[in-house]
């Protein structure tokens, strides 16, 4: 019982200790990092954005099968599940900010350097959106 009680507030004491230094959070790495400024920059962007949705999407699969252990009282699955959902939800924020957000959806994307660009942007906003055919137009007249 003495090692576990020892071995519980040694945890707590580095626990407080490291606690006490302010390291940033995964959204503030995310904000700090510079808007790219050329199209490969963004595609770079882009795709470090998809790795790292992958990458949480894992932890929170794995974490979701964990299993919490009584003796110890120890159950970080929902915590780990937790984390993950906050660092997607940054991860499409950025995502956002970077215009990237057309490689993570379903939406149509028009080439607007056909002759039929207006018919194309006003076919993809109506299959897209829950707009009228004059919203739409109007919208595609911008």
């Amino acid at each position: 019982m003495n090692k576990i009680l020892h071995f519980t507030l040694t945890f707590l004491l580095i626990f407080i200790a490291t606690g006490c230094t302010k390291e940033p959070t995964y959204t503030e790495q995310l904000n700090i990092r510079p808007l790219p400024k050329s199209k490969q920059d963004i595609q770079q962007e882009c795709s470090y954005i998809r790795q790292e949705i992958a990458r949480m999407q894992s932890l929170y699969q794995r974490a979701s099968t964990q299993q919490c252990n009584p003796r110890l009282g120890l159950c970080l699955g929902p915590m780990f599940m937790a984390k993950s959902n906050k660092n997607i939800a940054s991860l499409e924020s950025r995502a956002s900010q970077v215009q990237c957000d057309a490689a993570f959806s379903t939406v149509k994307i028009i080439n607007n350097q056909g002759t039929n660009s207006i018919e194309e942007c006003i076919s993809a906003c109506k299959d897209n959106t829950n707009r009228s055919s004059s919203e739409c137009f109007d919208v595609c007249n911008k």
